[in-house]
Parts: structure tokens; C-alpha cells; sequence
């Protein structure tokens, strides 16, 4: 069977592992480019693969190059509840795998959002405990809507509207902070963006542990790395391009 796999350009590493850590030595791999890999399997039923969490869909090609069947895999039950500018479920996970994210961790997202990225950290890495904040009171609610949609055990998370600017958690408390950063273009204003930018990082910065990470999704690059100053490094930057956009996913190590 021939099939081909659609993703976000960037992150074909992750989908390039993604395939292999699934379906091992059941696929050949035919052609690939930035957004595309094509594979032949004796995979019969296309639903198999729905196990992949990097891919946004996956087509059955026939012989002249047609599609026989596609499915979307970005979309979860458990995701009933949006918010503008939300994140796309796929990214959450790359986003995720990125982070290390093991069973070990306490992770935190302090823009929340619709609840994506903390919904994913606790279903598909196990993560020891999430807390999300936002400071829409909306944006929360969704937030616990996809929590009591996705079952996830009530004592594995915790969920509280709060600004930024004054968020507080106890020091050392948190192993990653992983979110969507507000961006200028999509969402809030520059100007704004600035103070809420050095006010993640000083948050960050203290509730992380000494070996602490954050992953952020931004395209206010420039403003990110100027708050990163003797407190953060970069350990690596995934560029991303969506919707005419070309964010990066930082990996940024606390000091």
C-alpha cells in the first residue's frame, strides 16, 4: 500500500521518529520534502496509523497518484473547546517531545490557552503534575473542559486564572514550563508582548529548578532572546513555518 504523510514544515525529524519509534520495520520510505514523507507499507488498514502524533494527515495513494482515502490526525476528541490563536495539537506534542518530557516532571503552562499543550503532557508523556494558568477567565474554563473531556485524573493537575506579571509558585518547584508565547502579530500587541515577555522569563527563572527548561513558541524571537540575559541559554531552536508565519519553537536552558 502506498501512503503520504502531511506535516508542519520544520519538524520532519520528529515525524521521521515518529514513524520509525511506531512502525519500526513495516514502511519504506519512497520520497520526502519539507512537508511531505511517502512510504509504501503492508499496513491494510489506514486507521493504524493513527497512533502518529506528529502528522496533521495521512492519505491512501492509489496507483495514479490519486488519493483513496485521507485522515486528519491533528484532531482529538477530548479538544471540543478553542480559543483564537490556539495551538495546533500536533505542535503541543512536538513541542512536548522537545521538552524531554518523562513521568518525572512537574511542567507548567502559564498561557494556557484552550489547554492543549498541558492536556498533552499528561496523556502522552505521563508527566508527574501540570498546573495551567491564563488570564482569561474564558481561556480557563475551556482549559477544564478538555481536562474533563480528555478523563484525566483530577489530582494530576491544577487549573487557576492569573496574569503573568503576577503569577507566583514556589521556587524551584516546576521542572519545564512549556507554552505558546502571545504573539504580536496574531494575538496582543508588541508593546505589550514586552512586559509580558520579561515577566514569563522572571517567573520562569524561579520556579524552575536548577536543571529547569523552558520551551516557548513565539514569533517575537528577538524579544524572547533579549530577556534570556544571565538566565537562560539556548539549547536549540526549531523554525516552524504555518499559515504565512514563521515562528520557532526555543528550547531554553536555566543558568
Amino acid at each position: 500500500m502506498k501512503y503520504r504523510l502531511k506535516f508542519i514544515k520544520g519538524i520532519k525529524d520528529f515525524v521521521l521518529e515518529d514513524l520509525q519509534t511506531n512502525f519500526a520495520d513495516k514502511y519504506t520510505i519512497t520520497s520526502q520534502t519539507e512537508t511531505t514523507i511517502s512510504f509504501e507499507s503492508d499496513i491494510l488498514d489506514i486507521d493504524e496509523f493513527r497512533t502518529l502524533k506528529t502528522v496533521l494527515h495521512i492519505a491512501l495513494i492509489n496507483d495514479d497518484g490519486s488519493i483513496a482515502v485521507e485522515r486528519n490526525l491533528f484532531r482529538h476528541e477530548w479538544r471540543k473547546h478553542l480559543v483564537p490563536a490556539g495551538i495546533n495539537p500536533t505542535l503541543a506534542y512536538v513541542m512536548c517531545k522537545a521538552g524531554e518530557l518523562s513521568n518525572e516532571d512537574i511542567v507548567m503552562d502559564p498561557f494556557c490557552g484552550g489547554g492543549t499543550i498541558p492536556v498533552t503532557a499528561l496523556l502522552d508523556f505521563d508527566v508527574q503534575k501540570v498546573l495551567a494558568s491564563d488570564i482569561s477567565s474564558k481561556a480557563v474554563s475551556f482549559t477544564k473542559q478538555n481536562f474533563i473531556e480528555a478523563k484525566i485524573n483530577k489530582n494530576k493537575y491544577s487549573i487557576f486564572i492569573s496574569d503573568i506579571k503576577r503569577l507566583r509558585i514556589q521556587k524551584g518547584y516546576l521542572t519545564k514550563v512549556i507554552t505558546n508565547m502571545p504573539f504580536g502579530i496574531r494575538a496582543g500587541k508588541h508593546n505589550k508582548n514586552m512586559e509580558l515577555y520579561k515577566a514569563f522569563i522572571n517567573f520562569s527563572y524561579s520556579a524552575l529548578t536548577a536543571n529547569g527548561k523552558v520551551v516557548a513558541f513565539t514569533t517575537e524571537k528577538i524579544l524572547l532572546l533579549e530577556n534570556i540575559k544571565d538566565k537562560f541559554s539556548i539549547e536549540k531552536e526549531i523554525k516552524i513555518a504555518q499559515g504565512g508565519l514563521y515562528p520557532s519553537i526555543f528550547i531554553l536552558k536555566k543558568i
